[in-house]
């Protein structure tokens, strides 16, 4: 029996390998290239657009657990993973919209005022979607619901987590560092708390990541 996490992390893995140096050709054919200058620590160009590697090889590895949870329930536990309930393709929804903008912005450098016009229509629609903050909890373990609050909560957490993001990838081996630091964590206490979905999810991040984080050190050939 294949544990449902180590295929959405294997598979992931190799299509980010795979997929991360024919996006890095593509994006230096279409002049998507990060220029040294200002507070950049590079000295020579460099191409943009690896969060493309990184959004189709998480799909990619969490299509592959779908797959065979459904299909060869003997070799892959974990239909019970995907109930149904839509929450994959919402993400992909979401996701597949901040990539876009991503790519836009990497080929075209859209003001910043425009890029948070975007992020915050995104970020809404996330939420009308249905990922929306409902409790906070700490080490305490009381819950405190938010209510009518939890789609604002939700909003600005979203555009904190894109722009954060956004403000460390520029030097190598940091922004996705950061994420694959992130992902390993999360799905460290997924498992240990024994929510399954949560950790599948994040071991497809780990993957794709790890796999574009290898052209991503020091010298960096792309950047996310």
């Amino acid at each position: 029996m294949i544990p449902h996490f180590l295929v959405a992390f294997l598979v992931a893995l190799v299509v980010s390998l795979v997929l991360t140096p024919a996006v890095r050709g593509a994006a230096r054919r279409l002049g998507a290239l990060d220029l040294p200058g200002g507070r950049r620590l590079h000295s020579k160009a460099v191409p943009r657009l690896g969060g493309v590697a990184i959004f189709v090889a998480y799909f990619a590895g969490e299509g592959a657990a779908w797959f065979l949870a459904h299909w060869s329930p003997s070799l892959v536990p974990g239909a019970v993973l995907f109930p149904g309930d839509g929450n994959i393709q919402r993400m992909f929804v979401v996701t597949s919209m901040v990539v876009l903008l991503g790519v836009v912005d990497d080929l075209s450098d859209l003001s910043g005022v425009l890029k948070m016009c975007i992020q915050v229509l995104i970020a809404i629609l996330a939420v009308a979607l249905g990922f929306r903050v409902d409790l906070l909890t700490g080490f305490t373990g009381i819950a405190i619901p938010l209510g009518f609050l939890g789609g604002p909560v939700a909003v600005l957490w979203i555009l904190v987590l894109m722009n954060s993001m956004n403000l460390v990838d520029g030097m190598d081996g940091l922004a996705g560092g950061v994420a694959l630091i992130s992902a390993l964590a999360l799905f460290c206490i997924a498992v240990f708390r024994g929510n399954v979905e949560i950790a599948l999810l994040f071991a497809g991040l780990a993957g794709a990541v790890l796999g574009f984080l290898l052209y991503n050190l020091h010298p960096a050939s792309i950047f996310m």
